[in-house]
């Protein structure tokens, strides 16, 4: 289940209903990130009050430009242990399940970010560790660099990927799954852990407008 913006304290009593019913229908795995400024701090608050960080995962992500700034790129070692620590708080907990890098930047040796990685998972602060908006290029790299140096492997990829396919970005920096991503994921059998994999609502939008139109039968 998704977080973003809308998980939040202000907005407790309909957050807690709705994380609530998703646990009730068999649900347990929860996407948050450091990005999303309320909804790790709404999933920590829920899971201390349900008492129940044991039965669900949770994946959230770090090294985000910081909102409204100059999208300075913050792909980096530092950024990853300040950002986990953080979430790690917010979240009420010492441990993520997943933690995946938000963005990636160019620039920066994926050596060094897989290092940072690497730390993390050592110390115990993180179980398993994936990319983000990553170009398949970039992904094969870090993974062969951790293969090579017997780091912690690269568990899973989480590209934008929908039945309704973006003309465009959605934001800077970010990627979706294209013919050759998708080919090389059926390949290797790297998990996949989609964002707006319902396409925002979009074709929630088009069957309420179908269910309206059958109703006026």
């Amino acid at each position: 289940m998704g977080s973003s913006d809308f998980l939040r304290l202000d907005n407790k009593k309909d957050a807690w209903t709705i994380l609530d019913h998703f646990i009730l229908l068999g649900g347990n795995s929860f996407d948050t990130a450091r990005h999303y400024k309320y909804s790790e701090l709404a999933l920590g608050s829920w899971m201390e009050e349900r008492k129940n960080r044991d039965q669900v995962v949770i994946e959230t992500k770090c090294c985000h430009h910081i909102r409204d700034t100059n999208k300075k790129p913050r792909v980096n070692k530092a950024a990853i242990e300040e950002d986990l620590m953080n979430s790690l708080e917010y979240l009420k907990t010492d441990y993520v399940d997943l933690l995946a890098l938000h963005r990636d930047d160019l620039n920066q040796s994926v050596e060094e970010i897989m290092e940072g990685l690497r730390q993390q998972v050592i110390l115990g602060s993180v179980h398993a560790i994936g990319l983000s908006n990553w170009e398949l290029p970039r992904i094969k790299e870090a993974m062969l660099y951790a293969s090579e140096n017997k780091l912690a492997q690269i568990s899973f990829n989480s590209p934008n990927l929908s039945l309704a396919s973006v003309n465009q970005p959605r934001w800077p920096n970010s990627v979706k799954a294209n013919d050759e991503m998708k080919k090389w994921h059926e390949e290797t059998q790297l998990p996949v852990i989609s964002w707006s994999s319902q396409a925002k609502g979009f074709f929630l939008k088009n069957l309420i407008e179908m269910i309206y139109q059958i109703k006026r039968l």
